[in-house]
């Protein structure tokens, strides 16, 4: 799993996906060496230095999977990420 902080709000879900793709283009070549099945790159409305005592936090996720093709795919969905 790989947890980023956005530095906006949660609700703009397209922008959070854009970044979860470039997150993920970052990172597939060490997920294609470790052959995992899929990963997940959850954003939260608090960076981890602002987590002290009690807080609330919120999270939205994407999961990436791999076919058996080795393509790439948003959980669920039909297109493959380039």
């Amino acid at each position: 799993m790989f947890e980023y902080h956005p530095f906006q709000d949660l609700s703009d879900t397209a922008r959070l996906r854009t970044i979860a793709v470039l997150l993920f283009r970052r990172m597939r070549p060490q997920l294609d060496q470790d052959d995992v099945p899929f990963a997940v790159f959850r954003a939260s409305n608090l960076p981890a230095a602002k987590r002290h005592g009690f807080y609330n936090i919120e999270y939205y996720g994407f999961v990436i999977d791999r076919r058996a093709s080795g393509a790439w795919y948003f959980d669920g969905e039909t297109d493959s990420i380039p």
